[in-house]
């Protein structure tokens, strides 16, 4: 072949990988596939036909929804880390239910649904049969737990339910039970921030966290925000993702609210104290025949399921908050659901309520802040009249007796520890010493938070509480206790 043919076939070979090339780029693009669990008028994933599909609340399957122009699917079932109700039993589930349109809530509050109580009773009976509490009562707390995960939309707050334990107490094993009937149940040793932000935001999930030295783990993977931020709706927390966006379209921005459990052997610290309910975990003798498994919890993630088919878009009950802070913030969600779907375990709920408030007292009597506080009420001797002030020096000192010289504190720590639980700073009356004001109002409010008395603060409401008086009026006593 001389040069000319040669320069001919290989001029040709390119023209033919050019409109190769060229009737490619005319051909239709395959189509993204986009995928979500999460959207407006969503009841749940449901298994139909072995396939997963979107059971919307007004009762309609969809294979598939059209989301701002775009095409979303469910995701496949090995996709996902828990399991899905099959479409049918969640249907005949919901039959079950007695849901009123009734907005008085005095009518609502006597009536219920007869149906959840059932489930809430076997509920407990299911946690009683795989697991040992210290206290009945925590049995109340765990069925209400499992009917607020289905329920998260109707919150504002989902208590982290935190057992705490030396190893083989049972911590692992009740928390597992809870996970297994849980709504989109996640359990993981995994802190980091990737995992949590996709459970959070992509699955909605409920996430249990078994994790040795919990504190300290969360803390080493700086992921506090994307833990604790669970606890309440409207916690925002944000990522830069995308920094090569640049400013303002760098940072992803995600609620990361829902329902936790949390297993481990050391105590949490005191920032997640206030956001949990702690169950001290005691040695059990009682023999367990069965472990609780995801697969034989299946039948109650149906009764569940259901019942949020049944109720999602029924109003709970307006119940006003009784008392102040965080505690009553933790429960009063609690308290409404309790007033919408099953009020004769209204007694219950209050028993199960006085034992967390005095657990809380307990522990918050062992804080720094309250040896502080201690202190602080035993100097009031001290107190300069006039100025009501309680010099720093005064307390630091009282402090530091007894303890060895590396432990001392001294006035300025004193001060900053003191405005810190509240205490304004003041000067003697001839300005030649700092302390605190002795603010009886503050002080008396600090009390009651740290323990040290057992009177309540209530509410000043413009009408009485709806429930207090209902359960009384009904005569109806609890089914157990």
């Amino acid at each position: 072949m001389d040069k000319l043919e040669k320069l001919e076939k290989e001029m040709s070979v390119g023209e033919m990988t050019a409109e190769s090339i060229k009737k490619k780029s005319k051909s239709k693009p395959k189509e993204k596939v986009y995928f979500t669990a999460n959207f407006d008028g969503l009841c749940d994933l449901v298994r139909n036909s072995e396939e997963l599909k979107f059971l919307m609340i007004d009762g309609k399957v969809l294979e598939k929804v059209v989301i701002e122009d775009k095409v979303y699917n469910p995701p496949y079932k090995e996709d996902l880390d828990y399991l899905v109700p099959e479409y049918e039993k969640i249907v005949a589930e919901a039959k079950l239910h007695d849901v009123t349109d009734d907005t008085d809530d005095k009518t609502r509050a006597r009536v219920g649904c007869s149906y959840c109580l059932k489930i809430y009773k076997e509920l407990v009976k299911y946690h009683k049969d795989i697991s040992e509490l210290p206290d009945n009562l925590y049995y109340d707390l765990l069925a209400l737990w499992d009917f607020h995960t289905y329920l998260i939309e109707k919150f504002i707050f989902s208590p982290i339910i935190y057992f705490f334990a030396d190893r083989e107490r049972g911590k692992t094993r009740t928390a597992k039970g809870l996970i297994y009937i849980a709504r989109r149940g996640v359990m993981t040793e995994t802190l980091r921030e990737a995992n949590l932000i996709r459970w959070g935001r992509d699955h909605k999930a409920t996430l249990l966290f078994d994790v040795k030295n919990f504190a300290k783990k969360l803390a080493n993977a700086q992921s506090e925000d994307l833990v604790y931020g669970r606890a309440e709706k409207g916690v925002v927390a944000s990522r830069v993702l995308f920094p090569e966006k640049g400013a303002f379209r760098d940072t992803v921005r995600f609620e990361v609210f829902g329902p936790t459990v949390v297993t481990s052997n050391r105590m949490i610290d005191d920032v997640g104290s206030s956001r949990t309910i702690t169950l001290e975990m005691k040695p059990s003798t009682k023999l367990f025949l069965s472990e609780p498994t995801a697969e034989e919890a299946l039948y109650l993630k149906e009764k569940l399921l259901g019942m949020r088919f049944a109720h999602i878009n029924q109003k709970f009950n307006k119940t006003p908050k009784e008392e102040t802070g965080r505690l009553e913030d933790m429960l009063i969600g609690y308290l409404r659901m309790i007033k919408t779907l099953f009020p004769s375990v209204e007694k219950n709920y209050r028993e199960l309520k006085k034992l967390i408030k005095g657990q809380k007292k307990e522990t918050a009597m062992d804080s720094f802040e309250a040896q502080i506080l201690q202190i602080i009420l035993n100097s009031e001797a001290m107190v300069e009249q006039g100025t009501s002030m309680l010099p720093f020096e005064t307390i630091s000192s009282m402090y530091n007796e007894g303890k060895r010289e590396n432990l001392h504190l001294d006035g300025r720590s004193i001060g900053r520890i003191t405005k810190a639980i509240g205490f304004t700073s003041k000067r003697s009356s001839d300005g030649t010493k700092r302390g605190v004001f002795y603010d009886s109002e503050l002080i008396s409010k600090l009390k009651l938070i740290y323990g040290f008395e057992d009177e309540e603060v209530r509410v000043e409401a413009d009408s009485a509480s709806v429930s207090s008086d209902m359960s009384e009026d009904s005569g109806t006593e609890t089914p157990f206790l």
